[in-house]
């Protein structure tokens, strides 16, 4: 074999190795990118390197100028990305913004293919400065952008419940903080009564009226102090979820009349009428736990009759629905009726069953404003709902219902 064949086969390998070579950063190019274009500034001239089928969205003719293909990227992409992307691919500036770097990225929306990510890339310089070749590299970000902007949502929301928990955390501690020294009052006017009749019986031991008067005014005292105390407690308990019910056999209508004479007594000081349109349901006995649900109804109908104005009333009724496709059960409902203040539409909606709320702050009320936040868990507990309808000055209506489990 001559010399001049062996150079020929050695410049032929050596091209081969070259394309190989060629083929190669093309296969890695399009791993990376869908489509990419060489641009020779000083040629003036753009040679698609890869441009894949399916995203075909470039000129394919040899004269594409640089001018051109930025035109193209522009045109492509929708009107809110026109004037940055003509801004930032001027030549001058893009000369400017790669004196001192190699790469760059753009993102911007196109029509027909979404998000894309232009990636410039300085591939030649005639100088330390002049840039004479870059390499544009277009991506498909559509899934990223997708799961940018989940994660935003999502950093959103988590955002709007940690403000929601610092105010209602805020809301919480004010409210707290108005209960301690309401309670702080609440409960020093028994013990102050309780000591002062104690002291005025020591002293009057010869005079039994003036003693049974005493002991009158301190068992009243105590049963106030008695009922501050067990709402402080429920509430804790609610709160630690320690609270049980029971399931016993039960006489609800005995329940609810065992209730009237007291609290018709109550009503008597308050100059309210309380008027009871009797036990409507047609199932009496039920299992359940009676101590929970007597405190349900005391605790509705004291309000009623505490909340009412002079010579208004109270009325109260027990209804009974069957429940759909259980025939083991029924809906009970517990309805109280007053003719009294009534509360604003703010207060219904947003603070009624808050712990230590109360829209009436009047002495003459006494109370620390646990009373409906503990009957709404009682109530939640036995799988039931407590509804209510109010208008300020005219009255509020309770309906509590309650499913429960019948008994023979």
């Amino acid at each position: 074999m001559g010399a001049g064949l062996r150079q020929a086969l050695t410049r032929a390998e050596s091209l081969n190795q070259s394309l190989q070579k060629e083929v190669n950063m093309v296969r890695a190019i399009s791993k990376v990118f869908f489509a990419t274009w060489r641009l020779d500034l000083l040629l003036d001239k753009v040679t698609p390197v890869v441009e894949l089928d399916g995203h075909a969205f470039m000129w394919r003719n040899g004269a594409l100028t640089v001018k051109d293909a930025i035109n193209i990227v522009i045109d492509r992409a929708t009107s809110e990305y026109k004037d940055v992307l003509r801004d930032t691919l001027r030549i001058e500036n893009l000369q400017v913004k790669f004196r001192h770097k190699d790469t760059m990225e753009l993102e911007y929306y196109t029509a027909n293919m979404g998000w894309i990510r232009l990636n410039i890339m300085v591939v030649e310089r005639d100088t330390f400065t002049d840039v004479v070749s870059l390499l544009f590299g277009w991506q498909s970000i559509n899934e990223e952008k997708w799961k940018e902007k989940e994660h935003k949502r999502e950093l959103e929301e988590a955002n709007s419940h940690l403000l929601e928990a610092l105010a209602e955390a805020k809301r919480a501690s004010e409210a707290k903080s108005d209960f301690l020294s309401r309670m702080s009052h609440d409960m020093r006017t028994p013990m102050n009564g309780i000591i002062g009749m104690a002291n005025i019986a020591m002293e009057c031991l010869d005079d039994k009226e003036r003693v049974r008067e005493a002991l009158q005014k301190i068992q009243s005292a105590s049963h106030q102090l008695h009922m501050l105390i067990n709402d402080v407690l429920d509430m804790s308990k609610i709160e630690s979820g320690k609270i049980q019910l029971l399931r016993e056999h039960t006489d609800l209508k005995k329940i609810v009349e065992s209730l009237l004479p007291g609290m018709q007594t109550i009503a008597k000081k308050y100059d309210v009428d309380v008027i009871y349109k009797g036990f409507q349901a047609k199932h009496q006995y039920i299992y359940g736990s009676p101590v929970h649900i007597q405190r349900i109804a005391s605790n509705i109908l004291s309000n009623a009759i505490k909340y009412n104005r002079e010579g208004g009333t109270v009325t109260i009724y027990v209804t009974e629905k069957p429940i759909a496709g259980d025939t083991e059960k029924a809906m009970f409902i517990l309805t109280v009726q007053d003719t009294g203040m009534g509360m604003s539409e703010d207060f219904l909606k947003n603070k009624l069953f808050t712990p230590f709320a109360r829209e009436c702050s009047e002495e003459k009320v006494p109370g620390t404003g646990l009373g409906m936040a503990i009957i709404k868990e009682i109530v939640q507990l036995m799988g039931g709902e407590i509804k209510v309808e109010s208008k300020l000055g005219e009255g509020s209506t309770f309906n509590v219902y309650t499913p429960m489990e019948l008994a023979p």
